[in-house]
């Protein structure tokens, strides 16, 4: 019998395997970036089926077979993209979680980078500029991730909280904090 583990995560993206059958990618708290398949979720009669949704928070129960994942439950605990987000920050959003699915390597915990996932939806109900939120965001996530670091004079933003950097940031400063991350993007040839 394996253990049930259970985690906080993210939905990054979600894909059919079979006739009735999923895979799920997440983004937890304690594994990383982490595959995992759904059995039967595609049924009509599926517990899991409204529950299962991309680009959510959700409390999942994962439990690690012999060379995969199984997704044996889940509970979403957010749904940033519904209810009074606005449209250019919850694409930013989304485009963070693209980033993180994109550009992570392999299961190991970030604790960090959930933390600013975690901001991120926090500050897509608040009023920020979308360009300042996507650029410090996205930068963010690669600098986390290991793909480059933030150019020099532009450490600051590190340490501000989310909303409080996006709303700080100069035109200069994000059009550095852009070509810094194109360029970390072109080397790694993703």
């Amino acid at each position: 019998m394996h253990p049930i583990h259970h985690t906080d995560s993210f939905i990054l993206k979600i894909a059919p395997a079979g006739e009735t059958n999923a895979r799920v990618w997440l983004f937890t708290r304690e594994f990383g970036l982490v595959m995992a398949t759904v059995q039967g979720v595609r049924r009509a009669r599926a517990k899991l089926r409204m529950q299962l949704s991309e680009y959510t928070r959700a409390s999942a129960d994962l439990v690690k077979g012999r060379d995969t994942w199984r997704l044996v439950n889940v509970i979403t605990t957010a749904h940033p993209l519904s209810g009074n987000t606005r449209g250019a920050l919850a694409r930013s959003f989304v485009r963070t979680l693209h980033a993180v699915l994109r550009f992570c390597r392999g299961e190991e915990a970030n604790e960090e980078l959930f933390l600013h996932l975690t901001h991120c939806v926090d500050c897509l109900f608040e009023d920020h500029q979308p360009l300042s939120f996507d650029t410090v965001s996205l930068s963010r996530v690669m600098a986390l991730l290991g793909y480059g670091s933030i150019p020099e004079g532009e450490e600051w933003m590190m340490e501000l909280p989310l909303g409080e950097a996006s709303s700080r940031i100069s035109p200069l400063s994000r059009s550095r904090l852009i070509k810094s991350a194109n360029e970390s993007i072109g080397y790694t040839q993703l």
